[in-house]
C-alpha cells in the first residue's frame, strides 16, 4: 500500500515538472502576466417566477480590474474584480386603498454587487487577435434597492427593504468573445462580448414571487491591459 502511494505521488510530482517545464518554455515566447482596466454597459434581464416576469431589461454600467496569466500562445486564465450595477424597470397600474383610485406606478429595482468571473480564454487568428472566454462567475450583492413612483403624484409608495428579500450572493456561467487591438509592445485594447447566465436564484423569500429568480447579464466590455 505505501509503495504505491509512493509510486501515485512520484508520477504525480513527475505530471507537474513537466507542466511547469512546458509552462516556462512558452513563458519565453509571450508575456506571462498582464493587468488592466474595464469598464462598459451591460443589459440584464431577470427570468423565473412572477417577480421576473413583470420587470423589463434595462442598461446599467461597470468598472474594474483584471488580471490575466497566459499559460501559453493560444490559452490564459482570466479574471476580474468588477463593481457592477444592474438595474430593472417595470410599469403597472395599482390601486388606492384609501382614495378607491388606480394609478400608474413606475418600478424601478437596482442591484449592486462586485462581480469576480474565472475564465479559460482561448486566442485564435493569423495573430492571435481573436478570442473566446468562458468559466464561472460569482457576484456578491452588496445592495438591492428599489422605487414604486406614482408617475401622477411623483411619490415614492414602496416601503419595502428590498435587502432582506434577496440573498447577498449569486453564481453561474459566463461566456464571452471578442478581439484584441495591440497598441504597442506592452498595451492592448480588447472589446468583447460576454454573457454572465445565473444559475442560483437571487430571491430570499416567497413573498411577490421572488424565490425563483435568476439573471441573465450581457455586458459589452472595453479593456485596456498592460502586458508585464
Amino acid at each position: 500500500m505505501l509503495k504505491e502511494l509512493i509510486m501515485r505521488a512520484s508520477l504525480f510530482l513527475f505530471m507537474i515538472m513537466l507542466f511547469t517545464n512546458y509552462v516556462r518554455a512558452q513563458d519565453q515566447k509571450t508575456n506571462a502576466f498582464s493587468i488592466g482596466i474595464n469598464a462598459g454597459s451591460n443589459n440584464n434581464h431577470l427570468r423565473g417566477d412572477s417577480f421576473a416576469e413583470k420587470y423589463d431589461a434595462q442598461y446599467n454600467y461597470f468598472i474594474g480590474l483584471s488580471f490575466e496569466y497566459s499559460i501559453n500562445e493560444n490559452f490564459s486564465v482570466l479574471t476580474n474584480f468588477n463593481y457592477e450595477n444592474r438595474s430593472y424597470k417595470s410599469e403597472y397600474e395599482s390601486f388606492n386603498l384609501v382614495w378607491t383610485n388606480t394609478f400608474t406606478v413606475e418600478d424601478k429595482t437596482k442591484i449592486k454587487n462586485l462581480n469576480i468571473p474565472l475564465l479559460l480564454k482561448y486566442k485564435f487568428g493569423f495573430e492571435k487577435e481573436f478570442f473566446i472566454n468562458g468559466g464561472l462567475f460569482y457576484n456578491h450583492i452588496f445592495d438591492v434597492s428599489n422605487e414604486m413612483i406614482n408617475k401622477e403624484t411623483g411619490e415614492d409608495v414602496s416601503d419595502l427593504d428590498f435587502n432582506e428579500l434577496f440573498k447577498d450572493k449569486e453564481y453561474g456561467f459566463s461566456l464571452g468573445i471578442g478581439m484584441t487591438f495591440k497598441l504597442n509592445e506592452k498595451n492592448n485594447l480588447a472589446l468583447e462580448i460576454r454573457g454572465d447566465y445565473g444559475i442560483s436564484d437571487i430571491g430570499d423569500t416567497k413573498f411577490g414571487g421572488i424565490s425563483q429568480t435568476k439573471t441573465n447579464t450581457i455586458k459589452f466590455i472595453a479593456n485596456w491591459n498592460l502586458n508585464l
